[in-house]
């Protein structure tokens, strides 16, 4: 049996120490069943200040469990 769509997750996610975070989600459908056929694309993103993410960070600690590289 053929498949009937595709989906696909891109997900950038740039960081330049002690400047920015930026992360991007772009998403895509695509039907291969319908006539025409469709393609619908979303995309998301964020950006925070460096200094702005330390902060919550602090605030909200990861588990200790949790290993940061």
């Amino acid at each position: 049996m053929m498949p009937t769509c595709i989906f696909i997750l891109s997900r950038f996610t740039l960081r330049v120490d002690n400047v920015l975070f930026r992360a991007r989600d772009t998403r895509i459908y695509h039907s291969l069943a319908s006539a025409p056929p469709l393609i619908v694309r979303e995309t998301r993103g964020w950006e925070a200040p460096y200094e702005h993410v330390k902060r919550v960070l602090l605030v909200f600690p990861f588990p200790a469990t949790l290993t940061l590289i």
